[in-house]
């Protein structure tokens, strides 16, 4: 099982260790984070890439922005994300480790590769980075 990054980490080990993995559930992932040709799914590689760099000139505001965009449209208690927001940022994660996830964000590409295995793609109509569109590929993919 693998949630947005953890989900390229998981169909990696499909295809690197197909007789270890009996089947993929991947929540709020996709094949492939970029854009390219032929995979219209992914965010501009800009995108990441104004993250990477927002994220070592001010951490916090960072942060805050993508919570704000995370949480765009949802209609829950209001103070709940804003305690979620500040629990995260009271415990920051080390720069490395963010650096070396947008790298894997940046980098990996499973859009042209084909994992054999049963998966269960679960997306959110709300998600601002995943487009729920991406499941009508999906299982276009899956039928081939």
């Amino acid at each position: 099982m693998g949630w947005s990054l953890g989900g390229l980490v998981a169909q990696a080990l499909a295809l690197q260790y197909p007789q270890l993995v009996k089947a993929l559930i991947l929540v709020a992932s996709t094949p492939c984070f970029v854009q390219h040709a032929g995979w219209q799914h992914g965010l501009p590689e800009s995108v990441l890439h104004e993250f990477a760099t927002n994220l070592q000139q001010d951490y916090q505001a960072t942060v805050k922005r993508f919570f704000a965009l995370q949480f765009m449209g949802v209609r829950s208690n209001p103070q709940m994300i804003h305690d979620l927001r500040d629990n995260i940022l009271s415990k920051p994660a080390a720069f490395h480790a963010l650096e070396t996830g947008l790298e894997i964000l940046n980098s990996a590409d499973f859009s042209r590769q084909t994992i054999t295995h049963p998966q269960q793609w679960i997306l959110g109509r709300l998600d601002k980075l995943i487009p729920v569109g991406l499941a009508e590929t999906l299982e276009h993919r899956h039928q081939e």
